[in-house]
């Protein structure tokens, strides 16, 4: 091979270095998005609900609790299906 081919060939893989380098840069910086943000956040939540929910189990003396208790679980599971929602639209933005 010539001295020519062989810069050619350097020089082209400079190119495909760099080229990865910044598709590394790039899928580093996608690890946050808003999404997994809400989700993350929701999902927090749900597992406040939860506690509030067993403790509020646990202190049942009448039946006027029992509607309370219902609606905690009813906020559980709407806030699950907000996390799981925007977790799945994190998923399918890559």
């Amino acid at each position: 091979m010539s001295d020519e081919q062989l810069e050619k060939i350097r020089v082209t893989l400079e190119e495909i270095l760099q080229q990865t380098k910044q598709q590394n840069r790039l899928s580093y910086h996608r690890d946050f998005s808003y999404s997994k943000l809400i989700g993350s956040v929701a999902q927090l939540l749900v597992l406040a609900m939860i506690f509030w929910t067993v403790v509020g189990l646990a202190d049942i003396k009448d039946l006027s609790m029992t509607d309370s208790t219902m609606l905690k679980i009813l906020g559980g599971i709407l806030l699950q299906m907000v996390a799981l929602t925007f977790f799945f639209l994190e998923h399918q933005e890559r």
